[in-house]
């Protein structure tokens, strides 16, 4: 492949009008589209003081949030009949999440219990003697024991603790560091002041916390692995997964690959002094959510400073999001049923079948692939299955939950947690094709590479993305996008590695595998050229998503036919967003999207279809030369 070098002028022109142009009256589409298109809906969606950001996405699901909670209402009422039994439970534990009276009145006192478990552990030896029963009982532990679907299986997996201000990168500045430890000192203080504790106990509680916390620091990388990895001789964890699992399994993930190699240097009897400290505060800010206003939002405040937030979300709309967490296959069932069309799923399936083609077409005559190689990749288009809006039979699990009425509802969250993963464990690595990987309420869609498998649930199957009523070029901008979107990422830098079978499976040959490297090295070099939000993209990390990004608008212009202004304005209102400095530089870090800004301008700038629709000329902020457009696909 010819080597393509990267202008930084060129790409410097591009970011300052990505950057500065924010703050003209009006934006031309030559020098940003993004903005341009989408500064009207930017000023018509401030953002509220509970949100560090809002897309499109957001509003969408804000919508849908909104009519499911007043389903729930109206059954919680009596105003309608609960549609079927398997919804009773979630209705239950609603209803008591709705109670705010009797929240009032139990206050944070409800949770003294928990502590008082935590209180009676005299030793490390007394800790490990309750521990199997903590993670399966979901009580705060050093790690939490969590289940899910993945490839049609119910498997597990272990997650590392919070840290006190969240992520590593908020402890780099020692002088916000400082003023966010002491906030947090002052609220847990606070809460433990209401729990009865003396305040010289308080300030020992309190150091020994943030003395573990510092403890955890180091291991925490932000790179997930497998529990049994290389070098992990951490053989107290392995054996206490066995010990509940009755087998050691291989395939239970870690979120945290070096935390969890080493937690026996963390987790031991040295430490147990101030683990205790920090168990006992982890418990209270675990269970603050669901009792009284003032505990949530005093052991909230930390997270509404790192945030740049004023205030928390409502009472009620956590009520609905707890409801969400504990029953997602129940609520899944009935928004599906509910509220899809099903002449919209034949009309998606199409454009679907469309875009495919498109895509076996292009792989057919791509240049750079070999015969080997390139029937593959067709193969693998071939078998990518297709799951759309909600599955076809509701979960088991649903019919297994049950809510004491009489309960509160810090005892009733708790117990529907253990539930669940006492279901999960007796169901592990069993083939279950119902199984989603999410539910249909939630605004988004995936490719899960173990299935080769794209999906795409009801509540994005409407505008902007998708609507009946939309011209087939906006359809084909919006949802035929992210559909091909989707497609891609079983090709970029990690779906690349999994075959048609969803096998982990170097298919490529030798040659084609090292001109698809220099590919992606080449857009990998394009963003990390790029600035926003006065800090630099990285582009590693958002390497697989900006294939996709390119790819999926690519593919599904050439499907739909021809350049369209309606197109490419579609695709630009998909991904209009407001959001908080504090937010973007957190994504920025982290997230493995680019600002939506950036995903949006940046993918039209390397499409030589997009320069013919708009006359884009040298000059123009949207303007790259030739020689310097680069994609992957």
């Amino acid at each position: 492949m010819k080597k393509i070098l990267l202008s930084s002028s060129t790409l410097l022109l591009a970011v300052v009008c990505l950057t500065a142009c924010q703050d003209k009256k009006e934006v031309r589409l030559e020098d940003n589209f993004y903005q341009a298109v989408n500064q009207k809906w930017q000023k018509e969606n401030p953002l509220k003081d509970n949100q560090d950001a809002i897309s499109s996405f957001d509003v969408l699901q804000e919508e849908i949030d909104q009519q499911l909670q007043k389903d729930l209402d109206d059954f919680s009422s009596g105003k309608k009949d609960v549609p079927f039994q398997a919804m009773q439970p979630a209705v239950d534990f609603y209803k008591l999440a709705m109670n705010f009276e009797e929240r009032e009145d139990l206050s944070i006192a409800i949770i003294k219990p928990y502590l008082d478990e935590i209180e009676n552990l005299d030793s490390f030896q007394d800790y490990q003697l309750v521990e199997k029963d903590r993670l399966l009982q979901k009580k705060a532990m050093p790690y939490n024991l969590a289940s899910g679907a993945f490839s049609h299986q119910r498997v597990l997996y272990l997650e590392a603790p919070n840290l006190i201000l969240r992520t590593t990168s908020n402890y780099e500045d020692e002088k916000s560091k400082k003023e966010h430890l002491e906030t947090f000192r002052k609220n847990s203080s606070s809460l433990l002041k209401k729990l009865g504790y003396s305040d010289k106990k308080i300030q020992s509680i309190i150091e020994d916390t943030i003395a573990f916390d510092e403890l955890l620091l180091p291991y925490m990388q932000h790179k997930s692995g497998k529990l049994i990895g290389t070098g992990n001789q951490n053989t107290h964890l392995i054996q206490l997964m066995k010990s509940i699992t009755g087998d050691v399994k291989d395939d239970i993930a870690v979120s945290e690959d070096v935390y969890f190699s080493n937690t026996d240097k963390i987790i031991n009897e040295q430490n147990f002094p101030i683990m205790k400290s920090w168990l006992l505060v982890q418990q209270v800010l675990q269970l603050s959510e669901l009792v009284d206003t003032d505990t949530y939002d005093r052991a909230n405040q930390v997270e509404l400073e790192l945030r740049g937030l004023k205030e928390n979300d409502s009472p009620e709309k956590n009520a609905l999001l707890y409801t969400y967490s504990l029953f997602p296959e129940v609520l899944s069932s009935y928004y599906g049923q509910t509220y899809f069309k099903e002449e919209d799923k034949q009309q998606v399936i199409e454009m679907t079948t469309a875009i495919r083609g498109t895509f076996k077409e292009r792989l057919k005559t791509l240049d750079w692939l070999t015969e080997p190689t390139r029937e593959k990749a067709i193969e693998k288009v071939d078998k990518m299955t297709l799951h759309i809006a909600y599955p076809d039979a509701m979960d088991p699990i649903a019919d297994t939950f049950t809510v004491d009425k009489n309960s509160n509802l810090v005892d009733a969250y708790l117990d529907l947690k253990s539930q669940r993963l006492a279901y999960d464990l007796g169901h592990l690595g069993q083939q279950e094709q119902h199984l989603w990987i999410a539910p249909s309420f939630n605004v988004n869609a995936f490719y899960s590479p173990t299935e080769n498998a794209i999906y795409l649930p009801a509540s994005i199957l409407q505008a902007p993305f998708y609507d009946s009523q939309q011209s087939k070029a906006e359809n084909y901008g919006g949802i035929g996008t992210t559909i091909a979107h989707e497609m891609i990422h079983a090709f970029d830098n990690q779906g690349a590695m999994y075959d048609s079978e969803g096998k982990s499976n170097f298919w490529w040959t030798l040659e084609d595998r090292k001109t698809f490297l220099d590919r992606m090295l080449a857009v990998e070099k394009q963003w990390s050229n790029l600035s926003y939000a006065d800090q630099k993209v990285d582009g590693q990390l958002t390497l697989g998503e900006n294939i996709a990004d390119a790819g999926g608008l690519a593919f599904a212009l050439e499907t739909y036919g021809k350049p369209d202004k309606a197109f490419f304005q579609a695709f630009a209102r998909v991904h209009r967003s407001n959001a908080r400095k504090e937010y973007t530089k957190y994504l920025l870090t982290y997230d493995p999207h680019s600002p939506d800004e950036l995903r949006t301008n940046i993918p039209l700038q390397n499409l030589d279809a997009f320069y013919e629709v708009y006359d884009i000329k040298e000059g123009d902020g949207m303007y790259l030369p030739p020689q310097e457009r680069v994609n992957v696909w």
